[in-house]
């Protein structure tokens, strides 16, 4: 997390994160960081990374808000269409796909620089995603 904001000590990371440095604190010793807080960072990343490529922040905001919609259509179809015989495998198989899923989006759309470009590549996702053989294309996705 440190370095995806590029800071080096747990008191930076707290300021990055608008926190007090006791909660960086408590989270090393829970030995885990909230999932907000995790968001939080990725989120402020991609902000910065964006102000310095010349894209906005509500550009980057777009993209992930829009990864993450075809990433919950995916998992809505695949609960649809895909049924193993081992409950706990497909829940592994779904988590692994989708987050194959959601990385293979987040590099399709690091191209669009605008709303209008973003919301035409979110459209083509999206149809290709509800046609798709989704197990099969989903596993050449990585």
């Amino acid at each position: 997390m440190k370095q995806a904001l590029g800071v080096e000590l747990d008191r930076d990371l707290a300021e990055a994160l608008g926190l007090d440095p006791t909660a960086v604190s408590a989270w090393r010793r829970r030995g885990k960081v909230p999932d907000k807080y995790v968001l939080r960072a990725a989120s402020r990343r991609d902000q910065f990374i964006g102000s310095k490529i010349g894209v906005s922040a509500s550009i980057v905001a777009l993209r992930e808000a829009y990864a993450f919609a075809l990433v919950a259509l995916a998992a809505r179809l695949i609960d649809e269409r895909i049924s193993f015989s081992d409950k706990s495998y497909q829940d592994v198989w779904t988590g692994f796909r989708l987050y194959g899923l959601y990385e293979y989006l987040k590099d399709r759309f690091r191209e669009a620089n605008s709303e209008d470009t973003l919301r035409h590549a979110y459209e083509e996702a999206c149809a290709q995603i509800k046609e798709a053989d989704l197990p099969v294309w989903l596993e050449t996705l990585g």
